[in-house]
């Protein structure tokens, strides 16, 4: 399962979402697909690969690295947990 921080400031530019992580002070824009799978959480892998399908019309397998690779992005940024 996977969580945002509490402390992520988030402002939504409807097509994209900046977010700010007030620990290192560093800023990350989340392109459409990324928006779409942040608001989606808190979520497991496969609730967020299926919502990439939902969305997209990708095959399970490709939303499933997709959006495993966004999340590792954002884990390693410190904007969400991993629990």
């Amino acid at each position: 399962m996977y969580r945002p921080k509490q402390d992520i400031l988030v402002t939504d530019l409807e097509d994209e979402l900046v977010l700010l992580n007030p620990d290192t002070q560093d800023i990350f824009t989340l392109n459409t697909s990324g928006r779409l799978l942040w608001l989606a959480l808190p979520a497991s892998l496969d609730t967020l690969a299926e919502v990439l399908v939902g969305h997209y019309g990708l095959d399970l397998p490709t939303a499933r690295t997709d959006a495993g690779d966004i999340l590792r992005d954002l884990v390693q940024a410190g904007l969400i947990d991993e629990a």
